[in-house]
């Protein structure tokens, strides 16, 4: 504790106090010293459950009479799994890492096995990799980290079966001049009797569906800090062998 924060917590804690080092106590200094105060009573509440409340007031008695002077504080207690960002722990992340391991033998089965780890955020790529070789007996540089976002990117789904056979059907619609302009449509008749070129409507049923994958990044080699790469506490990276 700093001259000044003892300054003004006896100035507050002391409604009648007059002077302090000598010193008249100003107006202002008391307004300042109050409200000082009364920010650490509301954080030392925000910092406690609410049934721990009563017995923290306790600690101080001027609680209520700055409340009537300057208003009630606004409290906002921490969630129960909210991490101070100052501590060691939001300095973290904990890593999933999952690697498929082949067995020896004649029967070649794979294996999926999961650790997880926390790595300080600090941390490079390659130090990572360090930590990924003791945990599943590989060699660190002989690894490719791929990290599993939780971004999702839309995919054409276009199987070969469906394109085989919209490339025959399009043929057969060549032969007869049923195209579309830029995209060609199944059972499509021109609009026209005796049109070169029949222009029809296209649904959405038409058009290619779409699927979505999990959007994939590698943690490549080098000094850069894995917290550039990983955003939040949480991540899911699969482990594969050059």
């Amino acid at each position: 504790m700093g001259v000044e924060e003892g300054f003004m917590l006896t100035v507050a804690r002391l409604s009648k106090l007059k002077t302090l080092n000598y010193s008249t106590i100003s107006p202002q200094e008391r307004l300042n010293a109050e409200l000082y105060y009364l920010s650490c009573i509301t954080r030392e509440i925000e910092s406690v459950p609410e049934s721990q409340e009563a017995e923290t007031l306790a600690q101080h008695p001027r609680y209520e009479a700055l409340c009537r002077l300057h208003g009630p504080p606004t409290i906002q207690r921490k969630k129960a799994d909210e991490v101070n960002p100052n501590s060691l722990e939001a300095r973290l992340i904990n890593f999933t890492f999952s690697f498929a391991q082949q067995s020896q033998g004649p029967k070649a089965d794979t294996t999926q096995i999961v650790k997880t780890q926390k790595v300080p955020r600090s941390w490079d790529v390659y130090r990572v990799k360090a930590v990924v070789g003791r945990l599943f007996s590989v060699k660190p540089l002989g690894t490719r980290l791929i990290w599993e976002t939780d971004e999702w990117d839309p995919v054409a789904e276009d199987d070969d079966e469906d394109q085989d056979e919209g490339q025959a059907e399009n043929k057969a619609n060549d032969e007869k001049g049923w195209v579309t302009e830029g995209v060609r449509v199944k059972g499509a008749a021109p609009t026209s009797a005796g049109a070169d070129i029949g222009t029809v409507a296209v649904t959405a049923a038409d058009l290619p569906k779409e699927k979505w994958i999990r959007r994939e990044e590698e943690l490549t080699d080098g000094t850069r800090e894995v917290g550039f790469w990983v955003d939040g506490r949480e991540a899911r990276v699969r482990v594969e062998l050059r």
